[in-house]
Order: structure tokens, then sequence, then C-alpha cells
């Protein structure tokens, strides 16, 4: 049986979402390698946002369910983890 998989609005809202927040963080990349190192956790930041986008999309729309994990427990880490260090705690 073939898996398909529903575009509906929340779906397209899901991937541009996706679409904004690489551009955001590639943004942010050039800046901390250009300007100042202090633009790095914002990029760790967006990293991490992202890495959850792409989670939730393979999950919903691309129904791959193996990677979703992995998307999730990584962005969720990286999200903690650049929290943590904003806090003063690492």
């Amino acid at each position: 049986m073939e898996k398909k998989s529903i575009i509906n609005e929340f779906n397209i809202l899901y991937i541009v979402l996706q679409g904004l927040l690489t551009i955001t963080m590639l943004v942010f990349a050039v800046l901390s390698l250009v300007l100042d190192k202090s633009f790095y956790r914002f990029f760790v930041l967006f990293m991490g946002l992202d890495l959850v986008i792409i989670g939730i999309n393979n999950y919903k729309i691309y129904k791959r369910r193996n990677a979703t994990i992995m998307y999730i427990a990584t962005g969720v880490i990286l999200i903690v983890f650049i929290i943590l260090k904003w806090l003063g705690v690492l």
C-alpha cells in the first residue's frame, strides 16, 4: 500500500516556515563568520528550530517516520543547549 500525503494549508505553512528558518539560519551563519562570534548563538538556535520543523515535515508530509525522532531530538538538544548557555549554566 502506498503512503499518500495530503497537502493542505498547514503543510504549506510548515514548508514555508522551514524555508524561512533555513534562510535565517544561513544569514546568522554568515554574520557569525564575518562580523561577530555572538551571532553564533542565534545560528544554533535557528538550527535547532529548523531541525524540529524538518522533523514535523518528515512526519506529516513526507511520511518518513524513521528520521523524525532523530531530527526532533537533535533540534531539542540544540535549543536546550543554547538556552543553558545563554543563562550561564554551561
